[in-house]
């Protein structure tokens, strides 16, 4: 990775205040990319063994390895041993995370601005200071300038990374290019949903949650005030309206926002007058075919800038609208064939690997993507095949079935979306039902409501491989509903068989291919001629192979060093072992207020 200074990211931007204060808020322990060594001061490459004792001899990505597998209690007491030691338990705020959500029974409340704050701050009170409600930490004000790690660094990158700036590139700043077309619809019974991602105009005006004349418009703040202790489905979080708030407002230091998300939200909110009654299904999506089971699958989305959803096909070979009321969102989109670039999947596509957040994608393979599958591609056969635009409030999204997408917020926002089954997406989700049931997301539904067997056997299931398989329902209830003739119906099947022997044909001659060490495609060919399309290693051995040779007056022996600090003996051997117990710390000694936490 190119050497990278913070001091870069003072540069104004239109949407990112340009103070100094909001700079030290996006990297407040004055972290530094491992570029910057090399135009460092000589005792500065030193300061890595000297912190991290015979911990240094590992690379930054084993280090993450190790620190990872620390409980939040853990830590605590390892960022008392030494800077580096500050640096990796204090400077990743995500370490955290998990362990706050657990230890805090999956509620999402008391947010103090980072993950490592609010577990502090609510499950570590000072002896000293037991009836004081802090607001921050001691240790809040300690900065680690003469640490240098692109793991440590990436965090910062991806917070302080403007997608706005971006998706602005080659097109100026008043227009981004887009290549998703808008359609306004004007007559909704004669309109044909299109075969690619498309969006969509005029269908929400009439929403009062969208109106702006309502008084029951949705904003955050108005939706807080409606129904302030209801709790939400927020990721793998519950949290009520005004504690999401409270952190949609401050999660600044956050590498990927928690957004709202819950498919119960009309449910819960029925009391009085529901949010149920301040929109309606657009009429042109008005045929769900899941309805014959019960389903709706209507979810409400609400988001801080940055939040989003990586890439995905959305589940059960469905297809999806997506309402935005407020805000603005940047989609990409990628057709059933193509695999966006940074995503692994496997054989039956069962299982996904993509980058942890969405500022990690658009570091490392945006560029790619574009140069490769965008408008502007060299190859005819892969250009245009990556679609993007924005969507703005009032406007509408589909996603075909199929399509692989992300979504990410470009400002606050709040939106409706649902998954639906029309006659267009017969065939691919009753081909997911019969040939992936493993796959399947979603059903929750009593087995007898469907059957009308009472065996005391058939209990209400969250399973996908009840007594009949959810196929055979769907099959039935489709007949017992009327709602697709039997014609269709047996057509439709027969189109299901049809699309699995051309699977099986596709899957034969790739392995063929693989087995006389051919490649399946040409995009496949590509990717292998293309390193671009790797991430970049963090800590990257070669640069500090560069940074040794450039520091060789120095002759470290990470395995031999003394740092006089007899005060943080026990902190370091709960760390590190008692052989390193008569190790000292830094020089300059490392003791700042640990005892008030």
């Amino acid at each position: 990775m190119a050497a990278t200074n913070i001091g870069l990211l003072t540069k104004h931007s239109p949407n990112r205040p340009d103070t100094a204060l909001n700079q030290a808020s996006i990297n407040p322990r004055s972290l530094k990319p491992l570029g910057n060594l090399v135009l460092s001061p000589q005792d500065a490459y030193s300061a890595r063994a000297t912190s991290l004792g015979k911990l240094s001899i590992l690379s930054d990505e084993l280090l993450l390895l190790i620190f990872s597998e620390l409980t939040p209690p853990d830590l605590h007491h390892c960022q008392a041993v030494s800077r580096y030691f500050f640096a990796w338990c204090a400077g990743l705020d995500a370490l955290w995370k998990p362990g706050f959500i657990s230890k805090n029974q999956e509620r999402l409340c008391g947010w103090k601005g980072s993950w490592r704050s609010t577990y502090i701050l609510k499950f570590f009170k000072s002896p000293k200071n037991q009836d004081v409600d802090h607001s921050h930490l001691p240790t809040d004000l300690i900065q680690t300038p003469n640490v240098f790690s692109d793991v440590l660094f990436q965090p910062i990158l991806c917070v302080s990374h403007s997608i706005n700036s971006i998706i602005r590139r080659r097109t100026g700043p008043r227009k981004p290019h887009s290549n998703i077309d808008k359609i306004t619809i004007e007559e909704p019974s004669t309109f044909q949903l299109p075969n690619k991602p498309t969006i969509l105009k005029g269908l929400i005006e009439e929403w009062p949650a969208y109106s702006r004349s309502s008084s029951h418009c949705w904003t955050l703040e108005s939706l807080t005030k409606r129904y302030p202790n209801l709790e939400f489905r927020a990721e793998s979080t519950l949290t009520t309206l005004a504690d999401y708030r409270e952190y949609h407002d401050n999660c600044l230091l956050d590498e990927s926002p928690i957004y709202l998300f819950d498919s119960q939200f009309v449910e819960k909110s029925s009391i009085k007058r529901g949010l149920g009654e301040d929109f309606f299904v657009p009429r042109i999506f008005e045929q769900d075919l899941f309805s014959c089971l019960g389903i709706k699958d209507l979810t409400t989305i609400i988001g801080p800038a940055r939040s989003g959803s990586t890439w995905h096909i959305d589940p059960n070979g469905t297809s999806a609208w997506n309402a935005v009321i407020t805000g603005r969102k940047y989609w990409i989109c990628f057709p059933p064939h193509t695999t966006p670039p940074g995503v692994i999947v496997n054989e039956d596509e069962s299982e996904v690997e993509s980058p942890l957040s969405i500022p990690e994608w658009f570091l490392n393979y945006y560029n790619f993507a574009k140069e490769t599958y965008g408008w502007f591609a060299k190859d005819p056969e892969t250009r245009g095949l990556m679609l993007e635009g924005i969507c703005e409030a009032g406007e509408t999204f589909y996603v075909p079935s199929g399509w692989w997408h992300l979504v990410i917020n470009l400002e606050p926002s709040i939106a409706v979306t649902q998954n639906f089954v029309s006659d267009n997406e017969l065939n691919s989700v009753l081909h997911f039902m019969k040939y992936k049931p493993d796959q399947l997301s979603g059903f929750k539904f009593n087995v007898t409501e469907l059957t009308g067997d009472s065996d005391s056997d058939c209990n209400p299931t969250l399973s996908d491989k009840p007594r009949s398989s959810i196929f055979d329902k769907f099959l039935a209830q489709l007949i017992h509903s009327q709602k697709v003739s039997e014609k269709t119906l047996c057509e439709t099947l027969d189109s299901v068989e049809q699309l699995e022997y051309q699977r099986n044909q596709n899957r034969s001659r790739m392995n063929l291919h693989h087995q006389n060490g051919g490649d399946d495609n040409h995009q496949v060919r590509k990717r292998k001629n293309q390193p671009v399309c790797q991430p970049e290693s963090f800590t990257d051995s070669s640069m500090w192979h560069e940074i040794k040779k450039s520091k060789n007056a120095i002759g470290v022996d990470p395995t031999n060093q003394s740092e006089p600090d007899a005060d943080n003996d026990h902190s370091r051997s709960h760390a590190l072992g008692n052989d390193y117990g008569n190790q000292n710390v830094d020089p300059q000694g490392f003791k700042f207020g640990f005892e008030f936490e």
